[in-house]
């Protein structure tokens, strides 16, 4: 793959464009989950477990958070389509 190097100046340039990505889709990310950790102490408990006690419902919302927070890392490589999943394959 010798002879498919890029220039210097188009390297920098893809690599400042790919780090500023990873940084705006990480900040996106972590701000959803901060929005959604919000939701989860506040109002989930009394929307979707209205029959619950409020100890009860509001752990339930946590639960839900924490199946999110642990699936999205598992689930990522499984459901990639096209490039990145054949990316994501060889990992």
């Amino acid at each position: 793959m010798a002879g498919n190097r890029l220039p210097e100046a188009e390297y920098r340039s893809q690599v400042r464009k790919a780090a500023t990505a990873s940084v705006v889709g990480t900040a996106i990310e972590w701000y959803d989950f901060f929005l959604y950790g919000m939701a989860a102490a506040t109002a989930f408990a009394h929307v979707f477990f209205p029959e619950s006690s409020t100890y009860a419902g509001t752990l339930s919302a946590f639960a839900t958070y924490a199946v999110g927070f642990v699936a999205r890392p598992i689930g990522a490589p499984s459901s990639a389509t096209g490039a990145t999943g054949s990316a994501a394959r060889r990992l």
